[in-house]
């Protein structure tokens, strides 16, 4: 399969605050395109409402544990479904949350999608390959006012808001 890349005009939504990806996801069924929050909280690929991933068919793959903020845990279905990003598509393993009515994705999905998630005070942007490369040093950052990039410095401390649930 020939590799594909994001184009380098891929961008970030920047709601209340946190960083959203706009998506299509598949299951047995047809895409259909959601946003998703970008949790860097969140380790595994994609999660979506049990209602959602019934309505594109998705079919049982694993079960998966979460490690939960508060210390628990709960035992979640992992799916394998596609997703597209800007044409470019990859099979993600999906978590399927009990009680859960979030859309996200977390660091697998950026290393799926080999995007880098950059974070300046005012907001959030994503980077591709091509841009990373052109981007250079740590000094080259700093200069830029660029002051994390994740997934390669996950820091969850910049965006505490975004834990998983």
């Amino acid at each position: 399969m020939e590799q594909q890349n994001l184009h380098s005009d891929f961008t970030c939504i920047f709601k209340q605050g946190s960083p959203y990806i706009e998506a299509e996801l598949k299951g047995l069924l047809k895409f259909k395109k959601y946003e998703f929050l970008v949790d860097t909280g969140f380790s595994g690929h994609v999660s979506v409402p049990e209602q959602v991933a019934q309505q594109l068919g998705m079919t049982f793959w694993s079960l998966g544990r979460t490690g939960l903020a508060n210390g628990s845990e709960t035992v979640h279905i992992n799916c394998l479904a596609s997703m597209k990003i800007d044409g470019v598509e990859k099979t993600v393993i999906v978590s399927i949350m009990p009680n859960s009515y979030n859309f996200s994705v977390g660091m697998k999905f950026l290393e799926t999608f080999d995007l880098t998630l950059i974070v300046n005070k005012d907001n959030y942007n994503f980077m591709t390959p091509n841009e990373r490369v052109a981007l250079g040093s740590a000094q080259d950052r700093e200069h830029a006012g660029i002051d994390k990039i994740l997934p390669a410095e996950i820091n969850t401390s910049v965006t505490p808001d975004l834990k998983t649930e």
